[in-house]
């Protein structure tokens, strides 16, 4: 039988699970992470660890039939994300296949460090050899869990609206305030990346500036704003060092337009910083087709080259507050009146 391996990344202080992945070779892809430079929530967070002289630790989860890991995967992500664990895995696993009862059952039962014995996993491997789900039924599963996703997500926008806590609605629901939070931001996500898709498929002819604000070496333009979501383009000048901040009601998607620069992601305003003064500046080219989340608090800041960056922020805004700018839901440094004044609009 042909196996592979489910791994996890985990603080080396702490041992809190942060990523789950798949590997043949889980110490070779534990190198290729080491030395990954692409701009994702994952590799901000290694080099934040790498920063400080350490390295993530890697820990064998599962070793698992190679026909039936992206299940597998995908269940152990969910498991992770609903008891609570910050994972900064981009998306749901296991190439978004609908698990089985049984794995599940699985995975909320296991934990870290606990392993089957042979006969368990023979016994597991006969069972599902050759096991296969029916199109329609995986259809049909999907359907029903983006219906009742969607119930559920609206209801909990409500609740917020209604100024309800986390955990009042993580009790409301019976869940963990962990899984709530989750919850809200895989549909934030979703969400947001179904506008930005929609907005990005529109003619430019058809775009229309809303809102302007100049502060001199920054330029913020509202293009769109459709209830809690709206698109805003933001021109950094030239040369220039942001230093880092944080929005603490917005959940964004930055999409490079034009100009070099470098994005950097931290866990303290601190560390970002750090990174910040380190980093080097990135040729435009190395941003096509990329795509930058930031959740509500992260600390992010960057730096720009001779040409300045242009980029456009699609956002979220949590029910509570009521979309203006990013640069209006601010927390960093002190920043000039001119920063805040709308000139047109």
């Amino acid at each position: 039988m042909d196996t592979t391996f489910i791994y996890a990344l985990c603080e080396p202080d702490t041992g809190e699970v942060r990523y789950i992945g798949k590997s043949d070779s889980p110490r070779k892809r534990f190198r290729d992470h080491l030395l990954d430079d692409t701009q994702t929530h994952k590799t901000h967070w290694i080099q934040s660890i790498l920063s400080r002289g350490l390295k993530p630790k890697l820990k064998i989860i599962d070793e698992v039939n190679a026909q039936e890991w992206p299940a597998i995967e995908a269940a152990y992500i969910q498991f992770f994300e609903e008891s609570g664990a910050r994972l900064v895995n981009s998306s749901p696993g296991g190439e978004h296949v609908v698990h089985t009862k049984e794995v599940c059952a699985k995975i909320s039962a296991s934990k870290i460090g606990w392993s089957p014995s042979q006969a368990q996993r023979d016994t597991q491997s006969a069972s599902m050899t050759g096991r296969t789900l029916a199109p329609e039924y995986v259809f049909h599963a999907r359907e029903c869990r983006i219906q009742k996703d969607d119930e559920k997500y609206q209801k909990m926008l409500s609740l917020r609206k209604e100024g309800k806590t986390i955990q009042e609605i993580a009790d409301f629901f019976g869940m963990l305030h962990g899984s709530v939070t989750g919850f809200l931001e895989r549909r934030n996500r979703l969400a947001l990346d179904t506008y930005m898709k929609t907005f990005l498929a529109q003619p430019i002819s058809q775009m229309r500036m809303l809102e302007c604000r100049n502060s001199g070496n920054r330029f913020s333009y509202i293009l769109d704003r459709k209830e809690n979501f709206q698109c805003e383009m933001i021109v950094w000048g030239a040369n220039l060092t942001i230093p880092a901040h944080r929005h603490p009601n917005v959940y964004g998607r930055a999409y490079h337009i034009s100009g070099d620069m470098t994005f950097i992601l931290g866990n303290t305003e601190d560390e970002t910083n750090e990174l910040i003064s380190r980093a080097k500046i990135w040729k435009g080219k190395f941003y096509e087709g990329r795509v930058i989340d930031i959740g509500p608090g992260n600390w992010h800041g960057g730096k720009t080259g001779e040409t300045g960056a242009s980029f456009f922020s699609f956002q979220a805004w949590t029910p509570k507050a009521k979309p203006t700018a990013a640069g209006m839901d601010w927390e960093g440094p002190k920043l000039p009146v001119a920063h805040f004044t709308k000139i047109c609009g």
